[in-house]
């Protein structure tokens, strides 16, 4: 158990750059589904399938804007389960108590998803075709339950998973897996986003739970030190930035260009 407290702030305060920058993305997220209704089209994108068509460089530039929001909940969820659990421990819960609360909660998150799915797939189950679409609520129920169980791990433990969930999609998507391909719902759910007979599956837990591993493993930096993990931001960055260059020249673009522009 980490017995480390948080370094600036006291007991009941709150960090207000994580909520001003939750609110901001919450911002993003209202301009990407209101894009989404009001152009009556989707604003997804899947790794294989037709590539969607931009008409004019401001349609671009609002969906480019809005790629903030899912990995920015997952990685703040992540840096706001270990200050919840570093609260929860000042008032003498037990690892086992935080660990359950994450575990009700999650699950919680998880039957609100499957909830929205049902109420959204009324139209179709009308038409006799029902579907339920996997989305971002479900991953990050499931993130949380699993991110309880990693709550303690080691910050070289949550990089190293961080890396191995990021670089897995990569390898088998396109390689061992084509776009459409039928193979057992469960190793859809971990890996392949895309079609899966009557459903959906937008988001997977192999391609997203790395954010809130990098999450837990920053909340752990900010809780032990903040003023001295604040100041690392700007290293921490150039290397994110490094290690993208080096993931794009290693593995390359999942979709190639479509055409030489």
């Amino acid at each position: 158990m980490e017995n480390t407290r948080p370094s600036t702030t006291a007991s009941g305060d709150r960090i207000l750059s994580i909520d001003a920058l939750r609110g901001f993305i919450m911002i993003l997220m209202a301009l990407d589904h209101a894009n989404s209704f009001l152009s009556f089209g989707s604003s997804s994108e899947f790794w294989g399938g037709a590539l969607r068509q931009f008409e004019t460089s401001a349609d671009f530039l609002v969906r480019f804007v809005t790629h903030l929001c899912a990995p920015g909940f997952f990685f703040l969820m992540g840096i706001s389960m270990i200050y919840l659990a570093g609260s929860r421990r000042q008032k003498k819960w037990t690892d086992h108590q935080i660990r359950h609360y994450f575990f009700i909660r999650g699950s919680v998150i998880i039957l609100i998803h499957f909830a929205l799915s049902l109420i959204t797939a009324v139209p179709r189950l009308m038409q006799g075709n029902f579907g339920i679409v996997f989305n971002v609520l479900f991953i990050l129920g499931l993130s949380m339950q699993v991110g309880a169980l990693l709550i303690h791990a080691a910050p070289s433990t949550l990089a190293a998973l961080s890396l191995i969930s990021f670089t897995i999609p990569q390898l088998i998507l396109g390689r061992y897996v084509e776009f459409g391909q039928r193979i057992h719902p469960i190793l859809q759910l971990l890996f392949v986003p895309g079609p899966m007979g009557n459903h959906t599956v937008y988001y997977t837990l192999f391609s997203w739970i790395g954010f809130c591993f990098a999450g837990l493993l920053f909340g752990k930096l900010l809780y032990r030190d903040r003023a001295d993990t604040m100041a690392r931001i700007p290293l921490i960055s150039a290397a994110a930035l490094i290690l993208f260059v080096i993931v794009r020249w290693r593995f390359g673009n999942l979709r190639p260009a479509a055409d030489p522009t």
